[in-house]
This record gives structure tokens, C-alpha cells and sequence, in this order.
């Protein structure tokens, strides 16, 4: 399948953004400040991930399913050097769940996002992900299964980009998050691009893995961007001193020149927080 085809139909399949949506993402305030100070944005490698098993999911998933094939056909491939950055869809922008999961036990920020009217998509992927049912059952998947099996003379339908699009599957346990991805999946975006860095960098628990860097703003009319806009901040209701802060990182976020003036930091509405 072509590629340009293949990416229609999956989009078609598993469904993705428009312009104007709104996104959010739960994190800590060392990833606001960061932001805020070089006005970029990280996507990180799967080998960050906080589950290491969900990188394999739908590799093991399919290859449980597809044993008849040829056992030169394989899905494996290398994470390292695919980026991601998860969010949740709008309804989720002050979620308890999220913030104890994600926005660092509500000490944290959410950031809320939106798709302009057009981004970068030759280096990136914005899909929804897509969930097993309570049963274990993963209904796309098993499309993809019983398509797989479909002979055309020696040929097989074949996903050209599987190595992509499989990190948009996960288990029933994480549908609550209603997860919606940003994957970068081409290395030669550091190696092409001036205005995009890379580094390498070592986790807590000890996993050295990398990150890229994408400006959200650049002078040059060919440089990669980040594909998403910050539109809104929101402090958690365990933020320090949040009321004060509120005010300071609105006046510290306009000086970047990344909001208009009528931009405003927020805070949770969340009171019952245990």
C-alpha cells in the first residue's frame, strides 16, 4: 500500500484532529519552565516510557494472531529512535485521575493545546489511540489479522509504516485516558534539520534513552516546527504558592511571545484533592 493511501486509511481507522481541537497533557512544572525558557517543545523516545510493555503491545498482540504467515515477516522495529508525546482529548482538562497519574500528584501543570490549521506532517503523526475491550479483545487489530491473510497472487496486505502505527494501540486498562498521540518517527529530522536538536539523557530508574527538541517558532520559512500551540496553563491545586505563581507565569509566559495579551494562567478547580 502506498504510503500516502496507507496513512488515509488509518487515520480513517483509528480517527484524528482537526483544526481547532483542543488537547491537554498532565506534567510536571520542570517541563512548563523548560518550555517557557527555550520556547520548545521535548518529544521523547519509547524508551521512556513510563510501561515499557505498551511499546510491544501490538507487536505481540498480532504476532499471537498471525502464525500462518511467512517467518520472514516481521513487525519488530526500533523504538529508540521514535518520539512521542501523549495527551487526553479536551473533556479531560482537570481530571483527578490525571492529575495524580500524570501532573506529578497535582503539583504539576496542564497544558492545554490546539491543532492549527495545518503542521509538519512529514515528520508527524497525530492519531487517537486505540483500545482492547474489557475482554482482552482488540477488534482493529483483528481487522488487520484477517486482511493479512487476504492472498493477491504471492503478494499479502502489508503496513508499510507498521512500525509507526503501532504505537497507537493499547490495553482496555488505559482506555479511561482517552490518550490521543503526537509520533515523530524519522531520526533524519535531528540530522536534516539545524533548528531540531538531540540529546541523549538518563531516566530515574536508570534507562538512558533520547529526546529532540522542536522550536514552536523559527525565522526560517523551512524549519520543522512543533505541530501543536500552547493555548492554556493550568496550575495544579497542589501548585506552591499557586495563587502568586498564577500571576508570575502569566506575565513570564507572555514574555516569550508565544501568547496575546489576554493570556492568563489558571488553576484547578479540583478542591477535594486527597
Amino acid at each position: 500500500m502506498h504510503r500516502n493511501y496507507e496513512r488515509l486509511f488509518m487515520f480513517y481507522l483509528l480517527g484524528t484532529v482537526k483544526s481547532g481541537d483542543k488537547l491537554n497533557r498532565y506534567t510536571s512544572d520542570a517541563t512548563l519552565q523548560s518550555i517557557l525558557d527555550y520556547k520548545t517543545h521535548a518529544l521523547c523516545s519509547l524508551a521512556s516510557m513510563n510501561d515499557p510493555s505498551e511499546v510491544d503491545y501490538a507487536d505481540n498482540y498480532m504476532a499471537s494472531k498471525v502464525k500462518s504467515l511467512p517467518d520472514d515477516y516481521s513487525f519488530m522495529g526500533d523504538g529508540i529512535y521514535t518520539y512521542i508525546v501523549s495527551l487526553s482529548e479536551e473533556y479531560l482538562n482537570d481530571d483527578l485521575t490525571m492529575w495524580r497519574l500524570y501532573g506529578d500528584n497535582s503539583k504539576g501543570v496542564a497544558l492545554e493545546y490546539t491543532v492549527p490549521d495545518k503542521y509538519d506532517t512529514d515528520y508527524f503523526l497525530i492519531a487517537k489511540v486505540d483500545y482492547a475491550d474489557e475482554n482482552g479483545k482488540h477488534n482493529l487489530l483483528d481487522f488487520f489479522v484477517e486482511i493479512m491473510k487476504i492472498k493477491l497472487g504471492e503478494r499479502s496486505f502489508c503496513l508499510k509504516d507498521w512500525n509507526v502505527w503501532k504505537h497507537f494501540f493499547k490495553p482496555y486498562e488505559y482506555q479511561i485516558e482517552k490518550e490521543i498521540r503526537i509520533v515523530c518517527f524519522l531520526d533524519e529530522l535531528v540530522r536534516n534539520n539545524r533548528n531540531v536538536d538531540k540529546k541523549w539523557i538518563k531516566s530515574e530508574n536508570g534507562t538512558h534513552f533520547p529526546l529532540i527538541i522542536v522550536p514552536f517558532k523559527s525565522d526560517n520559512d523551512n524549519a520543522v516546527l512543533f505541530p501543536l500551540n500552547i493555548t492554556s496553563i493550568k496550575l495544579g491545586c497542589n501548585y506552591p504558592n499557586k495563587q502568586t505563581n498564577a500571576l508570575s507565569l502569566t506575565r513570564k509566559a507572555k514574555e516569550t511571545g508565544l501568547f496575546d495579551e489576554n493570556f492568563k494562567v489558571k488553576i484547578s478547580k479540583i478542591n477535594n484533592y486527597r
